[in-house]
């Protein structure tokens, strides 16, 4: 072997300052380097291929997890026992169904009073327009008297004495002082009357409280209680006791996280295909539907979602898998396969074949599709780039090219 290397080094030499005075891939740079060159069992079998010009899309695959379009956990807005549940997991339910019912007597018992008091004020009030009535028709009688003896006072003064007409208008004021008292009276209870009715709207209310309902269509995910717990109203400055978890599932939501570098070619509606562990060899179709407007501090993640139909109820909330999202496309961008690509430390280039040896050219790559890179500076389509090779590669190792030139790689 330290022969062979020998006698090949002034042929290797040669050949290596000719190529340097030739172009990368130019097919017609001809020189008598091919003759001095290193052939035969020297020359190491490489497969080649050329750049293709072609559209690229940039994607991104990411973690995956699947989670009902709508969840939600009821709790209780009375306070009271449970009387019942006719849910258990795995339960479908319809909007408006009632899940369970919670015994509240005390409100009940709240209820008939107070319908017992809006009788009585009903009562009352007929009294209170009786007694306006009557006072109306004295008030009627003082005026039409206090009229009639002013009249006579005026016309015959010693008939009607002053202090008989004083006494008339005197009492035609009470009559009508006596009317204002009346109606005043009517209108307080007309206004005890509303206020009655409104607690009676609130314990009718509450007592519609005491059924649980489905707010949407789902199905139970949870069951947290037992006939019998007791439950406390829900409120904001309390812990209460949970009783059901229900998700909608016809439809659902695909979450992911996009890093930082890919949320500038993020859109709305770039296509999404999903992939989920537990259902091999099926892909779901969809789009990006909405992400956050800003990054996580935290981790330089954006939220994105793609939400899609699940009629079939075969993704359940909870579900893992790989979503693959196509960020942006480009036209007629130079691309070669992505195993010709190689790298060393912060450089990136290819080999390719000229005048029979190997030449090292660094390029510019961009992420593509994963099948082929777009490459964006060094080289110009006409080349013959190395896309294996039978052994280990550098620049200036003569090798013999295989391969179908100008035949697009996808």
């Amino acid at each position: 072997m330290r022969q062979f290397l020998d006698r090949g080094r002034p042929a290797a030499v040669a050949m290596a300052l000719g190529a340097g005075l030739l172009s990368c891939g130019d097919p017609g740079a001809e020189s008598g380097i091919a003759e001095g060159s290193p052939v035969g069992n020297a020359s190491m079998d490489v497969q080649v291929v050329s750049p293709v010009r072609q559209a690229v899309t940039q994607t991104i695959e990411l973690p995956v997890s699947v989670e009902a379009l709508e969840t939600t956990t009821l709790l209780s807005k009375v306070s009271g026992y449970l009387a019942s549940i006719a849910v258990d997991i795995g339960d479908t339910v319809s909007q408006g169904q009632v899940l369970a019912e919670i015994d509240v007597p005390e409100i009940s018992d709240e209820l008939a009073e107070a319908e017992a008091e809006l009788e009585a004020k009903r009562a009352g009030y007929t009294v209170a327009e009786a007694e306006l009535d009557r006072a109306r028709a004295d008030l009627g009688l003082r005026r039409v008297t206090s009229e009639r003896m002013r009249a006579v006072r005026v016309e015959e003064p010693d008939v009607v004495p002053q202090q008989a007409l004083d006494e008339a208008e005197a009492h035609f004021e009470l009559a009508k002082a006596a009317v204002k008292a009346a109606e005043s009276r009517l209108t307080q209870i007309e206004s005890q009357q509303r206020q009655i009715r409104a607690a009676m709207n609130r314990l009718k209310t509450l007592i519609g409280y005491s059924k649980v309902r489905a707010p949407f269509d789902g199905a139970v995910t949870k069951r947290h209680v037992d006939p019998g717990t007791l439950l406390q109203a829900a409120t904001s400055t309390q812990s209460v006791q949970q009783i059901v978890t229900i998700a909608s599932l016809d439809r659902v939501r695909l979450r992911f996280d996009v890093p930082e570098s890919a949320v500038p070619l993020l859109e709305v509606g770039d296509p999404a295909a999903v992939t989920v562990d537990a259902i091999p060899g099926r892909t779901f179709e969809g789009a990006v539907t909405r992400f956050a407007a800003a990054l996580d501090p935290a981790t330089r993640t954006t939220r994105a979602e793609v939400e899609m139909a699940n009629h079939d109820r075969v993704l359940h909330p909870g579900m893992f898998g790989r979503v693959t999202v196509s960020l942006h496309t480009r036209q007629d961008v130079i691309t070669v396969p992505a195993s010709a690509i190689r790298t060393e430390g912060d450089s990136t280039f290819v080999y390719c074949v000229v005048n029979g040896v190997a030449r090292r050219v660094d390029v510019a790559a961009t992420v593509g599709d994963g099948t082929t890179v777009e490459v964006s500076d060094g080289l110009t389509g006409d080349e013959q780039v190395v896309l294996s090779a039978r052994g280990p590669l550098s620049d200036g190792v003569p090798v013999i090219p295989s391969g179908n030139r100008g035949v697009a790689v996808h």
